[in-house]
């Protein structure tokens, strides 16, 4: 269950009743309260609301930890601490209804007070632990996206968030087996701003189980496809067992296979054409012109004699 216990003043009397709790593992002591109370506090789902982080832990409870400035993410320094979940970190939520969302950008931590010790000990040794920027994007299963970060925007600086704002774009693609779905209209860039991304996750590219389209991208020649691209919406531009055959212009070759398939893993084999300058010298391209010349003759009336 989690916890929100608010924080208050205690005298010397209290302090020992604690630090005897704490030492029959009642409670465990959040020592750096001065310090975190700027930065952290408790969110409580069941309540819908937030709370300052309490002197005493109660032994056996759990407590959602998050950053207390809505524009601010976790630092570096906690997301390598031993046994902190960075998937949990990265997890978005709403901060009006506290319900999950892949919006904003925000993310928790969950500390548990055991026999008088804080797991993960996020506090010990530790004074900054939240700053203002962004959490990586999920590269998770459910978007399946691919992201290339420009390095101006990654720092790994120990007490600076994981994304800085920056005006360099972040591109965002399809992984390795999904493409982006036919009609769709998402964002294939976004930014870190100062209220996170410009670009939310729920906005960018939708990606769906399929092979990428390569006429577009295609230079220098046609493309024939069979089957044809799909026509559904929703659906990515090829899927398994579609064809797609090579036809160079004039003055261009392709040095590789001139016909490609859609494989079960959603990728092109062998890897996708390319139609390039020049003239085909190899040996294949000139039986294969050989055999075209005999075929002409052979259609056209012409004998060996």
């Amino acid at each position: 269950a989690v916890v929100s216990t608010q924080s208050g003043h205690y005298g010397r009397g209290s302090l020992l009743c604690i630090l005897l709790h704490i030492a029959a593992g009642d409670y465990c002591l959040n020592e750096k309260l001065v310090e975190s109370t700027d930065q952290l506090q408790i969110r409580n789902y069941s309540t819908s609301s937030t709370a300052e982080i309490p002197v005493k832990l109660s032994t056996g409870s759990t407590y959602t930890i998050v950053c207390k400035d809505e524009k601010h993410v976790f630092v570096n320094q906690i997301r390598s601490t031993s046994g902190v979940d960075t998937d949990n970190i990265d997890e978005k939520y709403d901060d009006t209804t506290f319900t999950p969302t892949i919006h904003l950008q925000r993310g928790e931590i969950e500390v548990t007070c055991t026999d008088g010790v804080i797991s993960p000990d996020i506090f010990t040794g530790m004074s900054t632990w939240c700053a203002e920027g962004c959490s990586p994007l999920p590269e998770d299963m459910s978007t399946f996206h691919s992201i290339t970060y420009p390095e101006s925007s990654i720092s790994m600086a120990a007490t600076s968030p994981p994304i800085v704002k920056s005006t360099s774009y972040i591109e965002v693609g399809c992984r390795e087996g999904y493409a982006p779905a036919l009609m769709q209209t998402g964002s294939e860039d976004t930014r870190c701003l100062d209220d996170g991304y410009n670009s939310p996750v729920t906005e960018l590219v939708s990606c769906v189980s399929g092979c990428k389209d390569i006429e577009e991208s295609f230079l220098n020649g046609d493309l024939e496809t069979d089957p044809a691209v799909s026509e559904t919406e929703d659906a990515a531009p090829f899927n398994v067992g579609a064809v797609a055959t090579v036809f160079c212009n004039s003055g261009y070759y392709n040095p590789g296979e001139l016909v490609v398939t859609c494989k079960s893993d959603q990728t092109w084999s062998p890897s996708v054409p390319v139609c390039t300058a020049g003239t085909d010298t190899s040996s294949a391209a000139s039986m294969l012109n050989l055999k075209t010349l005999l075929g002409i003759m052979a259609i056209c009336g012409f004998a060996w004699q």
